[in-house]
């Protein structure tokens, strides 16, 4: 039994295999978020407070992404969408958490490829990922102006016609409390 457990770690993404050193709780919906920091694909160093500062309302939506993963495949138009829709009300990022081992430069290359403009931001060592709890890519996190975690889980689910990171970022942006805080993730 010891040994399955070994084998399975070895085989696991650098950012899972970072789990062991995960704070004893994650931070959870409705709680204020530490400060972290990602790297940006030009390497420049970027905190949440940053990050916050790339849209007018403080908005940020962070969806773990990387270039090899299935169900990234399946929504990043969506996420394209998302952020060609909130431009000036939300901050979008992906965050590559470096599950496939992609350096910035394959990244860079997978975007332009693709025609996609929303940002990555790297999180190679996958402490943002620790900090949340998250160990599936496409899950996604919503963070108000005031640093509070509002919303956890699936971007969205097409086939129920779910929009939750959409349906948050509404929500907040209008001022009114966030209806679903929280789905289990897809990835």
């Amino acid at each position: 039994m010891r040994v399955v457990l070994i084998l399975a770690l070895a085989a696991a993404p650098a950012w899972a295999q970072e789990r062991a050193g995960a704070p004893a709780k994650a931070v959870a919906v409705g709680e204020k978020v530490p400060e972290f920091t990602v790297t940006d694909l030009a390497g420049k160093t970027l905190r949440l407070a940053d990050l916050q500062k790339k849209s007018k309302s403080g908005l940020v939506t962070l969806t773990f992404w990387c270039t090899i993963c299935t169900s990234c495949r399946g929504m990043e138009g969506r996420l394209e969408k998302l952020h060609q829709t909130y431009a000036e009300d939300a901050a979008v990022f992906a965050i590559d958490a470096n599950a496939g081992g992609e350096t910035p430069a394959q990244v860079t290359a997978f975007l332009k490829q693709k025609g996609l403009t929303f940002t990555v931001v790297m999180d190679g060592a996958g402490k943002v990922a620790n900090l949340f709890g998250v160990a599936a890519t496409t899950t996604t996190l919503v963070i108000d102006k005031d640093g509070v975690l509002r919303y956890r889980g699936k971007f969205d689910d097409p086939k129920a016609r779910g929009t939750y990171t959409e349906d948050a970022v509404k929500a907040i942006v209008a001022g009114q409390p966030v209806a679903i805080k929280q789905t289990p993730p897809v990835g």
